[in-house]
């Protein structure tokens, strides 16, 4: 038992040291690769075909020919010339045990260009992929090396890319005295909830639901209006973008965070990624061509098979969420950049534990856009033959909005101009036997009439019946609902 404790915290200590080497490598600095302006066309971690992007990628405003600079002391590590991939790419080992990669070059420096020819008249081949011995190119800090160009693959750009002594590529943009004027902080685009048990359906019908934010400027953050209903165990995807200055393209945040009720469920960093973790982008990027319309997707948790040991999580779990009890959560994901800027969303969730009636919401006041309530003792069971929709008053006053309509489908929506002050009637009947009514009035806080509520909609699940009022105007109106027996 000894023994095993002397293991554990060597192995934590030495983890833990591990940990604050990588944080303390950032704290070094490097000769920015060009004087031009500092502006990207892609960032550390996107996507490449079936591949982490390992570096960045930096905008030589469609011309070749501007030169390249060696980031510190060091020597000419690789010079490889092909007509894929780098195309002419040079590596540089600097003194600090860090490699750098510079691709897609016009021509290298003179020295360097002397010595590549002497090996291809030699060999009398274009391609060359030659390990020069230690010292044999040096180099110092700020030295011309290069050419920017576009060999290998174009439009003209330089592939830019730091490894550490470890060989692992790490962000360049993380490391300390990289100035870049970047105030903005990452954009969130869309959210989507998707179940990952076997049964649930939102009511769109689908197994996963979309969700737009909205920009508070007052609170200089996202939000969400809509409280969603979930039923079973879920878990979430973001599309987020970044901007790090003025002329880059759209790029992906450095890390993401998500926050359930104050507890971290899931956390990426994109600060540097193993070569043997390369194919996990697979997995931790949502590639559905339903959403085509979004260049980065991000999963938000951690799928079936992917060991990618770049993500942090405060419980035992893979990031989904799932409750046995009925009741409000809160959300905050944080995406930020390299930067410090960081950008936040927050919203509420209702999940309602689909075996259960959802008694303390047997009448309840709810202010957003969602008064939903279930009802799944035995007795209650759908599917039922028909639903009528009535204003409320007696037999003899009510109006029948909807008389009773045979229920085909497992979902039915009922539109009309629902007003307030007024009440109304959901009954469903089975075999002629009236079930319980499902009442909801639309009331306001405003002086003025109109439309209360745009719409109700009912969905038979599992395990009984979801009804939704969906508010025409949240914050100002508030819907009150009830069971009657």
């Amino acid at each position: 038992m000894r023994f095993f404790f002397f293991v554990s915290v060597v192995l934590i200590g030495l983890c833990s040291l591990s940990v604050a080497a990588d944080k303390a490598d950032f704290d070094a600095s490097y000769f920015w690769p060009l004087t031009i302006s500092k502006r990207l066309s892609s960032g550390f971690g996107d996507i490449r075909p079936g591949r982490f992007h390992m570096g960045i990628d930096l905008r030589t405003n469609a011309k070749e020919g501007y030169k390249v600079y060696a980031p510190e002391d060091g020597y000419v590590w690789r010079v490889k010339t092909s007509y894929r991939g780098y195309g002419k790419g040079l590596y540089i080992k600097g003194k600090s045990g860090r490699l750098y990669i510079y691709g897609h070059l016009q021509k290298f420096s003179w020295d360097i260009g002397t010595y590549l020819r002497e090996r291809q008249i030699e060999t009398r081949r274009y391609y060359q992929d030659i390990y020069p011995e230690a010292g044999e190119l040096p180099v110092k800090r700020s030295q011309l090396i290069a050419r920017t160009g576009q060999s290998g693959a174009g439009p003209p750009h330089l592939h830019f890319e730091i490894r550490d002594t470890d060989n692992r590529p790490t962000n360049p943009l993380y490391y300390n005295k990289v100035k870049i004027k970047d105030t903005k902080p990452p954009i969130f685009k869309a959210v989507w909830l998707t179940y990952l048990d076997e049964k649930s359906l939102f009511d769109n019908g689908r197994r996963e639901k979309r969700l737009i934010p909205a920009f508070d400027g007052t609170r200089n953050r996202y939000w969400i209006k809509d409280t969603v209903v979930v039923t079973g165990r879920f878990a979430f995807k973001a599309a987020i973008e970044d901007y790090v200055s003025s002329g880059s393209f759209k790029l992906g945040p450095s890390r993401i965070s998500l926050y359930i009720d104050d507890r971290l469920y899931h956390e990426i960093e994109y600060d540097r990624i193993d070569y043997a973790e390369n194919h996990f982008v697979l997995l931790d990027r949502d590639f559905d061509p339903d959403k085509k319309d979004y260049k980065r997707v991000f999963n938000l948790y951690r799928k079936e098979g992917n060991r990618f040991s770049n993500y942090r999580s405060d419980i035992a779990d893979d990031g989904s969420f799932l409750a046995t009890k009925n009741g409000y959560h809160n959300v905050l994901m944080e995406a930020s950049d390299a930067f410090g800027n960081t950008g936040r969303l927050e919203f509420i969730f209702y999940y309602l534990a689909n075996d259960r009636i959802l008694t303390p919401m047997n009448k309840a006041r709810i202010d957003d856009s969602l008064a939903v309530l279930i009802f799944a003792e035995e007795k209650y069971r759908a599917p039922f033959d028909t639903v009528a929709l009535f204003s409320s008053g007696d037999d003899s006053t009510r109006v029948a909005l909807y008389p009773e309509i045979e229920i085909a489908t497992d979902r039915i929506i009922l539109r009309g101009d629902f007003v307030q002050w007024q009440d109304y009637q959901l009954v469903f009947k089975q075999n002629g036997v009236t079930y319980p009514t499902y009442h909801f009035s639309a009331n306001t806080t405003a002086p003025h009439g109109g439309k209360i509520v745009d719409s109700i909609s009912y969905e038979i699940i599992d395990d009984g019946v979801l009804f939704t009022a969906h508010n025409a105007q949240p914050g100002i109106n508030w819907i009150l609902a009830e069971i009657v027996t």
